[in-house]
C-alpha cells in the first residue's frame, strides 16, 4: 500500500512512519522539517519530500497513486497560534484544504486527519464524547474545527472516506525540548533533570488526558486498516490528571533524591481547564490503548537521559531517536 503523511518526520509523525514501515508499506513524508527533523525517520525505508502543505501543486504530486494519507502537518502550539494567528490559518487551515483537495484529485482511498481536544474548548461537561459542543478556547482549536470541516465536507460530497482524530494530550520520547513552546510534560523534565524550579501556569488543579505517543500511532493505523471506521473519534486515555500531579509524577521519577520546587505563574491565553477524553467509541470499534501513564512517563524520562538531551533540552548525542 502506497501511503502518504505530511508531518511525518515530526514528532507524532515519526511514531506512524515506524509503525507502518514494519507493515512493508511504500512510505511518502511530506514535511517541510520547520519542526520536524529528518534524524527522526532515517532508519526507516521512506521518501521524504521537503516541502510545505501550503504548496498545493508539490503536494497533489506528492499524492500521486496514494492510496491512504495521513495528516499531521500543522502548527501544533497553543501558544505559538495565539502568536501569530495567520500563520496558523495558512498552515492548518489553508493547508488541510490542500491536502483534502489533493486527496480527491488523486482519487485516494481514506484520509485520517490529526485533529484535537483543543476542538473542544473549556466544556466542564467531562468527560467529553464526540457528540460535545465543538467551542475552541484557541486559535489552535479553531484552525483543527475548521480542518474538521473541510474533511468532512469535501469529503462527503467526493466519496472519499475519512477519519477524524480528536488526540488528547500526547507525549513520548523524540518530542520537543527545545521549543519555547514544549508543552508540559517536556518542560517539566527539563527542570526536574537540571534541579530547576518547575513552573506551573495557572493553579495547577488544571486537568489532562495523556496518551503515549506509541499508542497514538497504532490507534491511527488501526483506523487506516480498520473498515468499519469512520468518522469522528477520541483518542486519549479516558482518564483525568492534575498538571500539578505530572509535575509531582516527573520529579519523583526524574529526580527522586531532589527536592525540586514547584511555583505558579498567569495561566497562558488559550489554555483550558479541564480535559479528559470518553474513548469508549473507540473501544466499540476495537481499539485500546497499551501503555499507562506512569510507565509512558518513564519511558519518555529514560529517553531523553540516556541521550544527554535533558541537560539544556537540546540534543547534545547523535542518538537517532528510537
Amino acid at each position: 500500500m502506497k501511503i502518504l503523511i505530511t508531518g511525518g518526520a515530526g514528532f507524532l509523525g515519526s511514531y506512524l512512519v515506524s509503525v507502518l514501515s514494519k507493515r512493508n508499506n511504500d512510505i511518502i513524508v511530506f514535511d517541510n522539517l520547520s519542526t520536524g527533523k529528518e534524524k527522526n525517520i532515517e532508519i526507516f525505508n521512506s521518501e521524504l519530500i521537503v516541502d510545505t502543505i501550503e504548496n498545493y501543486s508539490a503536494l497533489k504530486s506528492a499524492m500521486k497513486n496514494v492510496d491512504i494519507v495521513f495528516h499531521l502537518a500543522a502548527v501544533t502550539s497553543v501558544v505559538e497560534t495565539e502568536q501569530y494567528p495567520q500563520k496558523a490559518f495558512d498552515i492548518n487551515t489553508l493547508g488541510t484544504y490542500n491536502v483534502v483537495k489533493s486527496a480527491i484529485e488523486n482519487r485516494v482511498k481514506k484520509v485520517i486527519f490529526f485533529s484535537s481536544a483543543a476542538v473542544y474548548g473549556d466544556n466542564q461537561n467531562v468527560p467529553l464524547s464526540e457528540k460535545s459542543v465543538a467551542n475552541p478556547k484557541s486559535i489552535y482549536g479553531l484552525t483543527k474545527l475548521d480542518g474538521e470541516f473541510l474533511i468532512r465536507n469535501y469529503a462527503e460530497n467526493s466519496g472519499l472516506k475519512y477519519v477524524i482524530m480528536r488526540t488528547f494530550n500526547a507525549y513520548g520520547p523524540r518530542q520537543r525540548l527545545d521549543s519555547q513552546y514544549s508543552a508540559a510534560i517536556p518542560s517539566f523534565i527539563i527542570s526536574a533533570a537540571n534541579n530547576r524550579p518547575i513552573t506551573i501556569y495557572g493553579d495547577g488543579n488544571q486537568t489532562r488526558d495523556f496518551i503515549y505517543a506509541a499508542d497514538v500511532a497504532e490507534c491511527a493505523v488501526f483506523f487506516a486498516e480498520n473498515a468499519n471506521a469512520a468518522g469522528i473519534y477520541n483518542l486519549g486515555s479516558g482518564s483525568e490528571i492534575s498538571i500539578l500531579d505530572i509535575a509531582e509524577n516527573i520529579v519523583r521519577i526524574a529526580s527522586p533524591d531532589k527536592q525540586i520546587p514547584i511555583k505558579f505563574d498567569s495561566p497562558r491565553p488559550g489554555d483550558i481547564y479541564r480535559s479528559v477524553a470518553d474513548v469508549s467509541k473507540l473501544q466499540e470499534l476495537g481499539f485500546s490503548k497499551k501503555n499507562c501513564l506512569v510507565d509512558g512517563l518513564k519511558k519518555t524520562i529514560e529517553y531523553f537521559m540516556s541521550r544527554n538531551i535533558y541537560r539544556t533540552g537540546k540534543t547534545i548525542s547523535n542518538g537517532r531517536g528510537l
